[in-house]
């Protein structure tokens, strides 16, 4: 009964006792590692599902408001790096890097490249990106400079001329950067929906129908994007997750989808020891540091890169849930990808239900002292629930 206490309404001799409000708190009450999915049941059915599930946003909105003398500002966070996605973008615009894209990463003595990078870009319409710009603290007022003279509106800056930066939170970048500039924070997503959504909706229609052996493609590269999510949620367990927290990226998981694609066009035959290898030991075991760890993200690789997976009624997870969808069109994925769970059970991370449970100490301090004993047997915990149901309806709270 308390399993479903978050996602069930508490009747009582037909009768409902909680409205919404009070179901959380009743939640809050007695299972509060299930407080989470209750709190997005509550805001989604008040407000409405485009607040619990905020589509991933895309640089194509963003570079309506961007001109010369504007620049986008990437603020960074630990596990997000925007640099592919600008790469793509740039691609889409024909500005492809290396050639009408220039990308610096700066540093000591990388200021006067970044300078003599801008002044030719200005003038050829190029497109110029400085990335980690809070590593360059002395360098900070030169570009507070450059960024005023493009904003006044020079007759030699190029019309098409984009400035990009990336940054950490600093308190060396320039004020008046940010006031002139489109400031823009990719988060990494939470959730193990949230993450496999994040993989496929960059991805283009020719890129997911663009492998000779499409079948196992499309069920590998499912695979794969529910592996990056389940290791990168289960950071939030802290030391049950991982011993050490690693930071995966957006870069693992697009070097393991060029490493699946190879093997798949190069080889006759799924050279499956050879792709565990790589993807497990090279591309993400190379951030591992723990040997423990790397044993683990190993066995969690081996249960989505494996021949089973090419089969229809194999599955992720005991309930049978997560699955890697029948061989379709990209936007068949993105409806299937749309309709799992918001939060996921710990079963998907090979854990018991009371993986979740953080605060069960606190919860027992909430129960009379006088039933303690007595909250193994299931006719007193349930009588305790009403009677608790009873107090807080009480409260006539609305």
């Amino acid at each position: 009964m308390l399993d479903l206490l978050a996602s069930t309404k508490l009747y009582c001799t037909g009768t409902i006792y909680l409205n919404e409000f009070q179901h959380l708190m009743m939640v809050k009450v007695l299972r509060e590692e299930k407080l989470t999915m209750a709190a997005h049941m509550y805001v989604g059915a008040k407000l409405g599902k485009s607040f619990t599930e905020p589509p991933p946003w895309n640089l194509v909105d963003v570079f309506r408001d961007l001109n010369p003398g504007t620049p986008c500002i990437f603020i960074l966070t630990t596990g997000a790096d925007p640099t592919s996605m600008l790469q793509r973008f740039a691609e889409k615009k024909g500005w492809v890097a290396g050639d009408r894209l220039h990308m610096i990463s700066l540093g000591q003595g990388q200021g006067p490249i970044a300078e003599m990078l801008i002044s030719k870009a200005s003038k050829n319409g190029d497109w110029v990106c400085l990335q980690n710009c809070h590593l360059a603290t002395s360098w900070m007022l030169r570009l507070e400079g450059i960024v005023e003279y493009l904003s006044v509106g020079a007759t030699e800056v190029h019309e098409d001329f984009r400035l990009w930066l990336t940054s950490m939170p600093s308190t060396s970048f320039p004020v008046l950067v940010l006031q002139n500039g489109v400031k823009l924070t990719n988060e990494p997503p939470k959730g193990i929906k949230a993450n496999v959504n994040r993989s496929f909706y960059d991805m283009t229609e020719d890129h997911f129908e663009g492998c000779v052996k499409l079948r196992p493609w499309k069920k590998l590269l499912f695979g794969l994007a529910f592996f990056h999510a389940v290791i990168q949620e289960r950071r939030k367990f802290g030391p049950l997750g991982w011993n050490i927290r690693y930071e995966f990226n957006n870069s693992d998981i697009e070097c393991s989808m060029m490493t699946l694609r190879m093997f798949l066009e190069e080889q006759e035959v799924i050279p499956w020891q050879a792709l565990s290898y790589v993807i497990g030991e090279i591309n993400y075991g190379g951030r591992v540091t723990d040997d423990l760890d790397r044993r683990c993200l190993l066995s969690i690789l081996r249960q989505y890169l494996l021949p089973d997976v090419l089969n229809d009624d194999y599955r992720f997870s005991k309930s049978g849930t997560y699955f890697a969808p029948k061989e379709g069109l990209l936007i068949d994925m993105r409806s299937y990808i749309s309709q799992l769970p918001l939060t996921e059970a710990p079963e998907v991370f090979g854990a018991k239900s009371f993986l979740n449970r953080k605060c069960i100490p606190y919860m027992i301090s909430l129960l009379p002292t006088v039933l303690l004993n007595d909250l193994r047997q299931p006719h007193v915990s349930q009588r305790l629930m009403m009677e608790c149901t009873k107090s807080v309806s009480a409260l006539s709270i609305t």
